[in-house]
This record gives C-alpha cells, structure tokens and sequence, in this order.
C-alpha cells in the first residue's frame, strides 16, 4: 500500500514514532498536528510546512495605532503591522491605546510595573514604576510617577526629573511661580522647574 501522508501545519520540527499503523505528531503548544500512516515502528523528525504565527487573540487594525493591531498569546500583548510582522513584542500585561498619555507613546504593563513604548515598539520608560499618570497635570510636559509609596515626575523624553522619593508632590505655582511644595520625611520644602530642591 502506498504511504499516505495528511498534514496540517506545524510550527516546530519534532520527533515522531509511528505505533499501530497511525502516527500522531504533536506540537509543543498542542495548536497543531500531523497524521502519518506508514510501516510501523518507525522513527524520525517531520519539517513544518509553515512556520506562521497563531495567536489567541487579534484586535481590529487602527484601533490601538493606525496600521498596528493588537494580538495577545498566553495572555501576553503586543502589536503587529500591516504585514503580520512583530512591532511589539508579545511580552507585556496589558498595552494601552497610543495617545492616551503622549502623542505617539503607549503605556505598557509588566508584572504590574508600568512604562510607555512609542511607535517604534521601544520602551521610552522601562516598566519599573507602580503607577504613572497623565501628563500635563502638575507641571507642564511633567507626569507623576510612583513607587513605593513614593513620588516623582519624569518629563517627555521619558527622563526621570524628580526622584520617586516624596510622599506628595504638588502642582507647581500654588505658591510661588515655578517652584512646587513636596512633602519628605513628614517635612515641606519646594523643588524648582530643574526638579531640584531649592527650600
């Protein structure tokens, strides 16, 4: 009889063994099979015929960025563009829309520590700090950051300005133009618009 091969795509290349006239080939994440009815006891490797990406999820194109669309895979966002390729990579929590916080910049969520990529796929800011929020709020071209209980600021290039060492920091000019109050230490003193402290 002639050997006769059905195969649907696998992703990886693995062993196969052919028991009772029926071979099964498994890939590691169980998505894909091969069927192989042959002489039996017979070992070797099968090559996949395609090596094209699966994922769990895919959101529409244009919603999170024009021509990226969003896919997640064991629970884990990232983007593709308009040719399927990775922009992102598949590694973070959670990926919010681009915009949202800064033109271009899109904040990101690992292990529950929060940063911003932009539209190069490139994290600006690692994802080291407990919460960030919007910018624009306290200072102009300034955003809060958090972590450990503790405050700072980084500006728009991503840099952190004021150390993540006060427990509150303050809109600036509440009390004198340029300088903000923070509290360290249980203590009041003002930062000035370099985030150094000046009181």
């Amino acid at each position: 009889m002639k050997n006769i091969y059905t195969t649907v795509s696998i992703t990886l290349v693995l062993p196969f063994m052919l028991l009772q006239n029926q071979l099964l080939c498994l890939s590691r994440d169980t998505r894909s099979i091969s069927l192989l009815l042959n002489n039996p006891h017979q070992l070797g490797f099968f090559q996949s015929q395609s090596n094209s990406p699966r994922y769990d999820k895919i959101y529409k194109y244009d919603v999170y960025k024009e021509g990226w669309a969003k896919v997640v895979l064991d629970k884990k966002f990232g983007f593709i563009d308009l040719t399927g390729k990775v922009v992102v990579p598949l590694i973070y929590d959670q990926i919010d829309k681009f915009g949202t916080y800064k033109e271009d910049w899109a904040r990101i969520k690992l292990e529950n520590k929060y940063g911003f990529v932009n539209l190069n796929g490139t994290e600006i800011v690692h994802p080291i700090y407990d919460n960030i929020e919007s910018f624009n709020v306290i200072k102009e071209g300034w955003a809060l950051v958090k972590l450990n209980n503790n405050y700072g600021a980084i500006n728009l290039s991503g840099t952190e300005i004021v150390r993540t060492k006060y427990s509150k920091i303050f809109k600036f000019d509440l009390k004198r133009e340029g300088w903000a109050e923070v509290i360290y230490d249980g203590k009041y003193l003002f930062i000035d618009e370099k985030g150094e402290e000046v009181i």
